[in-house]
């Protein structure tokens, strides 16, 4: 082979090898392997270790992130401190679609995962367990609410509260949640779907809509195929703040007080459909 001949292709070797190494350098670009770690341009982020953490695990500042969790286990310092993923909007700036993917778990913190002022995005296929409270919903500095988010096929097991907050226009969808305070407590929500959740054996109830007198009323949220068993207080509990919500065959038995207990006298504007509970509040609950 000619000098010619052998440089031509050590040239077209070397432009493969660089197309080859291209997707990989772009990966590693895009790992997370640090506690601490502060994710600020969008695109898909992936974990690539576990993490055990004295302070924070990992601050999502860009929107448009998936962040997958890759099978691994962020470990925070106790239940008093720290929080396993932060999205949070700024002051005149909103995140949009930022989506944490698992298979992996996120354990220990004071707060698993917070959602603060966000639009679009969620937390799908993740254990959330053993944090204070487990995917916190929080408004921002401007009270803008989280809004269009989806949470769901999540384990949430041993918190105060395992999703909780304000939130709008979401969807929470096929998510397990025991040995928790509340499993889902929105309070300032409107025109969500709570749909197929199983949240059996918690300490004060499945699901709570509307239940902080004095906010903002819940309203327009649909409630259906919902499992609320065996917790210590109510399946569920439609609270002075709500109105005009929607409950659709929802199954709800062995809770300690009550299975379903509606607040507004006379059920006020909310409705019933194909629901089976053991022991309603008012006997306008159908």
């Amino acid at each position: 082979m000619t000098n010619a001949k052998i440089t031509i292709v050590r040239t077209r070797v070397i432009k493969v090898m660089f197309l080859i190494l291209i997707p990989t350098i772009l990966a590693a670009s895009n790992s997370v392997s640090s506690c601490g770690s502060a994710i600020t341009n969008s695109g898909t982020w992936t974990l690539t270790q576990n993490l055990t953490c004295t302070g924070n695990g990992i601050d999502v500042q860009a929107g448009n992130v998936i962040l997958k969790l890759n099978g691994f286990t962020i470990t925070g310092p106790g239940t008093n401190a720290g929080t396993g993923v932060l999205v949070a909007s700024s002051e005149g700036t909103r995140l949009n679609k930022v989506t944490l993917v698992g298979p992996g778990t996120i354990t220990n913190f004071q707060n698993g995962i917070v959602f603060q002022g966000t639009n679009g995005g969620g937390a799908v296929d993740l254990v959330i367990e053993n944090n204070l409270m487990g995917i916190l919903l929080l408004s921002d500095t401007a009270a803008v609410i989280p809004s269009s988010l989806l949470i769901s096929q999540n384990q949430l097991q041993s918190s105060a509260e395992s999703i909780s907050g304000p939130l709008a226009a979401s969807t929470i969808v096929g998510n397990s949640c025991s040995d928790s305070e509340d499993c889902i407590n929105l309070v300032d929500a409107s025109g969500n779907k709570i749909l197929g959740n199983l949240c059996n054996g918690n300490r004060h109830a499945g699901i709570e809509v509307g239940a902080n007198a004095g906010g903002s009323v819940s309203t327009g949220n649909t409630v259906e195929g919902n499992q609320t068993s065996n917790n210590r207080f109510y399946g569920i509990f439609l609270g002075p703040d709500s109105s005009g919500n929607h409950l659709i065959g929802n199954v709800a038995f062995q809770n300690r007080f009550l299975d379903i207990n509606e607040f507004n006298p006379h059920c006020g504007s909310d409705s019933f459909l194909s629901d089976v509970f053991g022991r309603a509040s008012q006997s306008c609950v159908k």
